[in-house]
């Protein structure tokens, strides 16, 4: 896996600091029906996120994400999710690739992820949303 230091990286976007549980799971051909693996995020940012998992993924790997983040779907511009209680529920997903993996523990592992596909209204109401419980951390 790799050894980046990540603590050290200077950063174009903030990481605010969020516990978030998300399932992770590698995009492939044909796709799988078994739900993807449990994670926690350690950390959020409008470009990426830093969590934990139990199994570690090479840098470059792509994968989709399904997080769990309360309140995020309040910055949506539709008002659908206030009306379909389903939908003001439903996890934010993206498509990511892994930056780096580092071991932290045995079975436990950091793995630094870089969003490379949100779709657009989603991708304005989770900035959004961080720009306002980053504003609540400070």
């Amino acid at each position: 896996m790799n050894q980046n230091n990540n603590e050290n990286i200077d950063r174009e976007y903030t990481r605010v600091p969020k516990e978030a549980h998300i399932e992770i799971s590698q995009l492939e051909y044909p796709p799988s029906d078994t739900p993807g693996d449990p994670a926690i995020a350690k950390n959020i940012a409008e470009n990426g996120l830093c969590l934990k998992v139990s199994t570690p993924y090479k840098p470059k790997t792509i994968i989709s994400l399904k997080i769990d983040l309360k309140g995020w779907r309040q910055y949506l511009k539709n008002v659908s999710f206030r009306v379909d209680e389903t939908k003001a529920k439903a996890p934010l997903t993206a498509v990511a690739e892994v930056v780096w993996c580092n071991n932290i523990d045995e079975n436990e592992y950091e793995v630094g992820l870089k969003f490379i596909d949100i779709y657009e209204d989603d991708r304005i109401a989770f900035n959004n949303y961080l720009k306002a419980i980053s504003n609540s951390v400070s």
